[in-house]
């Protein structure tokens, strides 16, 4: 079961593929946040890059929808979410399969340059993705580069998103990955 630390984290994370604001996750949301993502890697809409992401992407919506969707009202409200993760949470295979998706989703598509880190730019390109500002990304980018080299690594990353769903800490860096928290 979620605990209430978990239950005000995740939200956010809900909130960054409502990416319309609506209240609910639908297939336009994640629609939107696959262009975004494209727009900030300069992918066409017609590029191998961009049908590869599209397809990785739009699995993850259908497969969350099949999973999430207990209504079968073609949409993810947020307590569906929540019970989404509680489940996932509760099987290690699919909660690391969960982790190394979202952090090998967001590194291979926000690291720009190729060079193995997310810059505090890249970051910040994350942030304005996902409706964030940038200047808040600009205040937690220091607390998730954990290594304090001036990046942030696949593995820190991994490490991050962890931390955004399974710490207890309040003052763990992961938990503020995707905003902060309410």
């Amino acid at each position: 079961m979620l605990t209430d630390f978990q239950t005000a984290k995740i939200p956010n994370l809900f909130n960054m593929f409502d990416s319309d604001s609506s209240g609910t996750m639908e297939q336009s949301d994640i629609v939107r946040i696959i262009d975004g993502c494209a727009a900030q890697r300069g992918w066409a809409n017609t590029s191998p890059e961009y049908l590869e992401f599209y397809d990785t992407f739009y699995g993850l919506w259908i497969g969350m929808t099949t999973l999430a969707d207990k209504n079968q009202d073609d949409v993810i409200q947020l307590n569906e979410f929540l019970n989404f993760f509680d489940g996932i949470m509760q099987a290690p295979d699919n909660y690391n399969m969960v982790v190394n998706g979202i952090s090998n989703a967001v590194f291979s598509t926000f690291d720009i340059d190729d060079d193995g880190k997310l810059s505090l730019a890249e970051y910040m390109g994350f942030y304005q993705t996902i409706g964030l500002k940038t200047d808040l990304a600009k205040s937690v980018y220091g607390k998730l580069d954990l290594n304090s080299d001036g990046s942030i690594t696949v593995d820190e990353l991994t490490q991050l998103v962890d931390q955004f769903f399974t710490s207890q800490d309040p003052n763990a860096p992961g938990n503020e990955f995707f905003g902060p928290v309410a």
